[in-house]
């Protein structure tokens, strides 16, 4: 087996992480949790980059879900908008008949 300094704390070490492929010794490796099912060697370099990736791409994904929320809520307002503008358009049409009609037998 070839030992080599880890690349985080100089320790010698004949493990290497899955993703760089530089050596790390088990101190600087992610330990194996129930939440991250870790079982094989990954320093945590690129565990830190995992997570900033993770992170970036959930700040988008809620920016895009976000941007979609708005788009139907403005269209919502604008539906209810044209509802109500058609209930008074259609109410003044009622209107107008009525008055019509009242002065319809005066003339």
């Amino acid at each position: 087996m070839n030992e080599y300094p880890c690349h985080m704390c100089g320790r010698m070490t004949d493990l290497r992480c899955e993703h760089c492929d530089e050596p790390v010794c088990e101190e600087c490796c992610v330990p194996f949790t129930i939440h991250n099912q870790i079982d094989f060697a990954l320093c945590q370099c690129c565990r830190d980059g995992d997570e900033a990736r993770e992170c970036l791409r959930r700040g988008r994904e809620d920016e895009i879900q976000r941007a979609k929320d708005e788009k139907l809520e403005l269209r919502r307002e604008v539906a209810r908008k044209k509802a109500k503008m058609e209930l008074h358009a259609e109410q003044m049409a009622r209107t107008v008949n009525m008055v019509s009609e009242m002065f319809r037998g005066m003339v």
